[in-house]
């Protein structure tokens, strides 16, 4: 027999307010989440679509972003968050974003910041450059003032 439980606990309205509030636990569990879902899509779908269209391995793309986003992934997956000093070395965009031997918090802010630099590289990776494409899209995508309609440029052919 299948048992559905609708809530496992009830707490106080302030103990909800503090761990729901900004910076605080339930955040920074779907910031973790983000970035781990972020370099799942990388890894396992963008980056072969990106080589099948250049005609190489997978592996030979290389991304310093999305190498800094793996070392992030690693810290929140296997270290409960805390990049440690070796790691953070390895760093080399996203120093910005985290402390050595600090558990990670994002903030807004970060987070932002952490978009931009995944959604620059690969249109860079991409394009072949860090400047924004031309207004003339390539055969396959569509752009509207400069900006990359990912679910047209990413859609399965």
């Amino acid at each position: 027999m299948l048992k559905i439980v609708l809530h496992d606990r009830i707490i106080r309205a302030d103990e909800f307010i503090n761990v729901n509030s900004e910076a605080s636990y339930n955040e920074q569990q779907v910031c973790w989440a983000i970035v781990v879902f972020i370099f799942a899509t990388w890894d396992e779908e963008i980056r072969p679509r990106l080589a099948r269209i250049r005609g190489v391995e997978p592996n030979t793309i290389m991304i310093n972003e999305m190498g800094d986003l793996r070392t992030l992934r690693r810290a929140i997956i296997h270290n409960g968050g805390v990049v440690t000093a070796s790691e953070y070395a390895k760093l080399k965009v996203m120093t910005d974003l985290c402390q050595p031997d600090a558990k990670l918090t994002f903030n807004h802010d970060q987070m932002h910041t952490l978009f931009v630099h995944v959604t620059r590289s690969i249109r860079a990776t991409y394009y072949g450059t860090h400047r924004s494409p031309s207004r003339r899209a390539r055969p396959g995508l569509h752009c509207r003032s400069g900006n990359l309609q990912p679910s047209v440029m990413w859609s399965k052919s």
